[in-house]
C-alpha cells in the first residue's frame, strides 16, 4: 500500500464574488494571488489562483452553482 501525503485545509463555500475582492481606494478589484478550489463533478477539488486571467463570469456563475470554495483562515505550507 502506498502512503499518501497531504494537506488538510478547511474550507468554506463563497456566497459573493466581494471574498474574492479587495476594497481599495480606487473600489473593489481581484484580489490577485486569492487561493481558492473548484469543486468538480466528481466531488474533488481543485486549486486555483485569481489573476488578471480570471474570467469574471465564469466566476460569477460557479459562485451561484455553489462550486467555489475558499481557505476558511489564511493557508501556510511549510517542510519540516
Amino acid at each position: 500500500m502506498m502512503n499518501k501525503e497531504y494537506i488538510k485545509i478547511s474550507i468554506k463555500r463563497v456566497e459573493n464574488v466581494r471574498q474574492l475582492q479587495e476594497d481599495t481606494s480606487l473600489g473593489w478589484k481581484r484580489r490577485m494571488g486569492q487561493l481558492y478550489y473548484q469543486e468538480l463533478e466528481d466531488g474533488n477539488f481543485v486549486p486555483r489562483v485569481i489573476s488578471d486571467r480570471t474570467n469574471g463570469s465564469w466566476i460569477q456563475s460557479m459562485i451561484a452553482s455553489g462550486k467555489l470554495w475558499i481557505p476558511e483562515e489564511g493557508c501556510v505550507c511549510e517542510k519540516g
